[in-house]
């Protein structure tokens, strides 16, 4: 009888080959619907350093540049890694229409995530769409899209005063 894990025809012991990291490269769409104005809601969305408020996933944020945000502002966020790890993440505004779109692109090592934030009216709220293009993922789009919708329902129950779970 071979041993487990012997190649069939010579009976030798298979050694595996080490894991590679995988990257992953994806498009994730997700929309919440937040009672509260556009206005209101992309005002504090655009509010680059009042992210840790609401996003379970950034422990602090630091904006570059005095003023308002802008075309050109930058970002440095400390996020959460794996275990007790953490990641500096560099963000950039690449678009900026008040109350309608605000771009962001995201980098920490081979990750990239642009991100096209959209607020339209709906209703008395606001329909809030993120889409977001992610190229050099270590996790699964599955996951990330996981991880946007708490970072949504965070953003949401912030705003309209719900406590949430953090």
């Amino acid at each position: 009888m071979m041993p487990q894990g012997s190649d069939p025809a010579s009976g030798l012991p298979i050694v595996a080959e080490p894991r590679r990291a995988s990257t992953w490269s994806f498009k994730v769409v997700q929309t919440v619907i937040v009672e509260r104005p556009p206005a209101t809601v992309f005002a504090y969305r655009a509010e680059l350093a009042k992210t840790p408020e609401w996003h379970r996933g950034v422990v602090s944020a630091s904006v570059a540049s005095m003023g308002p945000t802008a075309i050109g502002t930058r970002c440095t966020e400390l996020r959460r890694g794996t275990g007790d790890s953490t990641e500096d993440w560099e963000l950039e505004v690449t678009s900026y229409e008040p109350m309608a779109v605000l771009g962001i692109s995201n980098r920490c090592g081979s990750w990239e995530v642009c991100e096209c934030h959209e607020f339209d009216g709906h209703g008395p709220g606001t329909r809030y769409t993120v889409t977001a293009e992610v190229t050099g993922s270590s996790v699964p789009g599955g996951a990330y899209q996981k991880a946007l919708v708490q970072s949504l329902l965070q953003l949401k129950w912030a705003l309209e005063g719900i406590p949430s779970h953090r």
